[in-house]
């Protein structure tokens, strides 16, 4: 079962509006922000790859100690290979074709389509603004391995949110 499969099995209004119950903390007006990007999705041509979708809930941090709020992680895993990949930078063709871990059964369908949406919009709500994202990453990596700018540390899970945070709102600003 992919991600395409499963949006073609529901009405767009009732995704969103699960998204909306799902990610309660979102910012008002994005339920029609999610319709956007259903439509579009529909006409995304489909890029066939070995991607698996998984999509797991986190109760503790890396070191073990129990989260604050636990989360959602969603990842891609190739078949036979253990490394896992971020997928909020792949293009929305390849989500359309990855097909769903058979582990993620103890969610409902609605559930896996809404944690997918959420990890595909994270950046942006249009391809073109998350390859914007990509690009200022690009040449912030540029900078440094130039020596025009400096490595940062990102210590922490929090130093590290507010620092993509930032660069998120740059990009947008220059929108």
């Amino acid at each position: 079962m992919n991600l395409k499969y499963l949006l073609e099995t529901y009405d767009m209004y009732n995704i969103a509006n699960h998204m909306q119950e799902t990610y309660p903390e979102q910012e008002e007006g994005c339920f029609m922000e999610y319709i956007f990007v259903l439509e579009q999705l529909k006409d995304t041509e489909h890029i066939p790859n070995d991607m698996v979708i998984h999509i797991e809930c986190v109760d503790k941090d890396f070191d073990g100690t129990p989260c604050e709020e636990p989360y959602w992680n969603i990842y891609g895993r190739e078949p036979d290979n253990d490394d896992t990949w971020a997928l909020d930078f792949m293009p929305w063709g390849k989500w359309l074709k990855a097909e769903m871990d058979p582990e993620c059964s103890e969610l409902d369908d609605l559930d896996l389509i809404c944690h997918c949406l959420w990890e595909m919009t994270f950046h942006g709500w249009t391809e073109a603004t998350i390859k914007e994202v990509i690009e200022e990453l690009d040449r912030c990596v540029e900078d440094i391995k130039s020596g025009k700018e400096k490595g940062i540390s990102l210590g922490s899970t929090e130093e590290m949110r507010e620092f993509f945070d930032e660069l998120i709102d740059k990009v947008k600003k220059e929108e």
